[in-house]
């Protein structure tokens, strides 16, 4: 496994902040448009939890996630169930 860039995240506030009306209406379109494609080919609406990587506690969270940890060392609540097999 390694890290690849394969998702689009944006901040909502952003959102709201920084699009004009127009703008916020053709990325809710776009949206909508996905979703629904999505669904058209029985695929499931995902729901994510995004880190930002300059977060200290990033790096944590991806040795997590890259079974570099036994158990939850940090006290995030995650336990590598492969390290268990």
């Amino acid at each position: 496994m390694k890290k690849e860039n394969k998702y689009l995240v944006l901040k909502i506030k952003d959102i709201e902040n920084f699009l004009s009306l127009k703008e916020k209406d053709q990325l809710n379109q776009i949206c909508y448009k996905i979703e629904n494609e999505r669904l058209a080919q029985k695929k499931k609406t995902n729901k994510y939890i995004v880190v930002n990587e300059d977060e200290p506690y990033a790096q944590k969270v991806w040795d997590l996630i890259f079974g570099k940890q036994e158990s939850d060392p940090y006290g995030l609540g995650f336990q590598n169930t492969e390290a268990h097999r």
